[in-house]
């Protein structure tokens, strides 16, 4: 995952983080669930970003470089990666990595957290905080049966 589509994949998991804490019955069980499924997804996307980021999974490269349309435009370290991800699905914004990225590169890794912390927000609005709110879900939800039609 390069820095963008990382902030994609952070957004989409902290949406699912309230929906799996809701509706998936773990609200009543672990309370501090979603604390350790934040932890974990964060966690290991900031691990994945920075050891790519510092070439120490290169092997990946090697793999992701015999992609045939790729290989007209191999990456080169891991830098290189994490700028121009996209590459991926063939779009080529061709970012050459420069000693000046190195601070956005570490800011960008900074903001990982408040990207699923801003989503998770997000998602307790869509589905509700607290077991006696319905969140703005409920107007996408059938009827139940028995409701008053009004």
């Amino acid at each position: 995952m390069g820095f963008f589509t990382a902030y994609i994949v952070l957004s989409i998991l902290g949406l699912f983080s309230h929906y799996f804490y809701v509706y998936k019955g773990k609200r009543a069980e672990n309370r501090a669930w979603v604390s350790y499924y934040g932890m974990i997804v964060v966690g290991l996307t900031l691990i994945f970003g920075i050891l790519m980021y510092l070439d120490v999974l290169s092997f990946i490269l090697d793999i992701l470089n015999k992609i045939p349309w790729i290989q007209a435009d191999p990456f080169q370290n891991g830098a290189d990666y994490m700028w121009n991800s996209f590459r991926l699905i063939g779009i080529n914004p061709n970012v050459v990595p420069e000693p000046q990225l190195h601070y956005i590169a570490a800011l960008l890794f900074l903001t990982y957290t408040p990207t699923y912390l801003f989503a998770k927000m997000v998602s307790q609005g869509f589905f509700g905080r607290y077991i006696h709110e319905g969140g703005y879900v409920w107007g996408f939800l059938p009827r139940k049966e028995g409701e008053d039609n009004i």
